[in-house]
């Protein structure tokens, strides 16, 4: 099934955010990349995989009692270091 969804950008601070909303009522803020900054990709992987871990609290682990072999998993919500305002 496709979805339209419409992205906006909202202003012009310190950490800007891109929002997107879907058909289905779904509402997502998404941090808009620093283009100064060189790509996920780009960064060696410990610093790629120190970076993924800031930005979700989802794990994918080894499951051997699942089909696949993995489930994902979540960590405890660490809380933000700088809360953010709105």
């Amino acid at each position: 099934m496709v979805q339209e969804v419409r992205a906006q950008h909202l202003g012009d601070h310190e950490d800007p955010l891109i929002a997107s909303a879907a058909q289905d009522s779904t509402v997502r803020l998404w941090p808009m990349p620093d283009l100064t900054k060189p790509p996920l990709h780009t960064l060696p992987r410990e610093e790629l995989i120190a970076k993924l871990r800031t930005l979700t609290n989802l794990r994918v682990v080894r499951d051997s009692e699942s089909a696949p072999g993995w489930a994902l998993t979540h960590d405890p919500f660490p809380g933000w270091e700088t809360v953010p305002t709105w």
